[in-house]
């Protein structure tokens, strides 16, 4: 007896005994492995049958009214199901928040994929978009969510961006490595560049304040008060005190020039010199003139010699003449007057001798305008400088000198007296 490879089923041999239960008992494997094959056949209808549903779901189409409050219609969609995606063409670009209802099914907010609501012109009118059921709303596939707002001269020069209108390519010119030297003048790095390379601004160890002339200001280094322009100079080593240093056109100079402190000296005769030394004075030094002698007493008047002003008054040495005598040997009374016998500038001598003392023997002499009166003083042997009017009242002799008048009037009472007058040129 044989048996088959998939079912067992008995095959007699030529030798073998046919049996009846053997070929019931085949026939009722068959049944039931055929039974078993319908049944799959069955559920692989049934499968089939969803799978076609689900693809026409999948594969859903429909065209959405409205402006942000979409609506349409899709055959075969009776619930919505989380997964559920479907294609939708919107007629109307949306201008903000917008939502979809499929088959009157309930209004779903259609969102980004980053879960925020629609922006203005995120549905173009015309597109075709494609939305998947999340359970709650729409999601917008495929959207790449938010956009920003830059545009082509925002994004570098070669790089591209996407963007509501597609992808833009950016216009930012790039600057590559560059070193600024200062000069005299700013110097800029212009604005709407990606700077792609250092940017090095050169420095220097000599900007520093003593290298800067004072008062000028360097890169917000101002200049040393010491550092200044010495080409004006004009000294040389002999105009500088000696041990001192000074520059002068750019050149450190040390003094020559002597230093002579205070410096005295003493001129004691008459032309006498003294030769000052050449080198620096404290200012001082004193020549000091010293003369013997030198007073007014020993000058003639009027005569200033070296600042004294004299007060001698000299006898006559020329010009000598035209004595003069008014003369009464027993008095007068009233008016006399004393001459000179001259009209030439002179100086007028006259001598006074009265007979008796007494208060009652009085003269009075006018001195006239613009003459100086000196009075000789018997004591000292000096000339006196006399002011207002002389009043002789009990003098037995007295001497006067008259500058420059040619008379001098005489009033008053006088007995047994003696006048005498005369004049000299000097």
């Amino acid at each position: 007896m044989k048996y088959t490879a998939n079912y067992n089923l008995k095959k007699p041999e030529g030798t073998d005994t046919v049996n009846i239960d053997d070929l019931n008992n085949n026939a009722d494997i068959l049944d039931t492995e055929i039974n078993s094959i319908n049944e799959q056949i069955d559920t692989i209808k049934t499968q089939d049958d969803l799978f076609r549903e689900q693809i026409n779901k999948l594969s859903a189409y429909a065209v959405a009214s409205g402006t942000n409050n979409y609506t349409t219609s899709i055959s075969g969609i009776t619930a919505l199901t989380e997964g559920m995606s479907v294609k939708i063409k919107f007629i109307n670009a949306n201008t903000g928040a917008s939502t979809l209802n499929i088959n009157g099914l309930g209004a779903k907010s259609i969102i980004k994929g980053n879960g925020s609501a629609l922006s203005s012109g995120n549905i173009k009118a015309g597109q075709i978009c494609n939305l998947a059921y999340t359970g709650l709303n729409f999601q917008l596939l495929g959207e790449g969510g938010e956009y920003g707002t830059a545009t082509a001269s925002d994004v570098l020069s070669g790089k591209t961006i996407g963007t509501d209108s597609g992808l833009v390519t950016g216009t930012i010119p790039s600057k590559g490595t560059a070193t600024i030297t200062p000069s005299t003048s700013n110097q800029t790095i212009s604005t709407g560049q990606y700077l792609s390379g250092t940017q090095t601004i050169l420095g220097d160890v000599d900007l520093i304040s003593a290298n800067i002339k004072s008062g000028a200001n360097i890169f917000g280094v101002a200049g040393n008060s010491n550092v200044v322009d010495t080409s004006a100079g004009t000294a040389s080593a002999s105009h500088i005190l000696s041990a001192y240093k000074a520059y002068v056109n750019g050149a450190l100079l040390t003094g020559t020039m002597t230093n002579r402190g205070t410096l005295n000296n003493t001129l004691t005769t008459q032309g006498q010199q003294y030769t000052i030394p050449n080198g620096y004075h404290s200012g001082s030094g004193k020549v000091t003139a010293t003369f013997s002698n030198l007073s007014s007493e020993n000058i003639k008047s009027g005569v200033n010699v070296g600042g004294v002003v004299g007060n001698l008054i000299g006898f006559p040495t020329t010009g000598v003449g035209g004595m003069s005598l008014n003369d009464n040997a027993f008095g007068w009374i009233g008016t006399q007057e004393m001459y000179a016998n001259t009209t030439s500038t002179s100086r007028l001598l006259c001598a006074f001798r009265t007979a008796q003392s007494g208060s009652g023997y009085n003269i009075s002499v006018t001195i006239p305008a613009g003459a100086t009166v000196y009075s000789l003083n018997f004591t000292t042997g000096n000339f006196e400088l006399v002011t207002g009017t002389i009043i002789l009242s009990g003098v037995r002799f007295k001497t006067y000198i008259f500058l420059n008048p040619n008379r001098v009037t005489l009033t008053g009472y006088c007995a047994l007296h003696y006048c005498y007058s005369g004049y000299f040129i000097q």
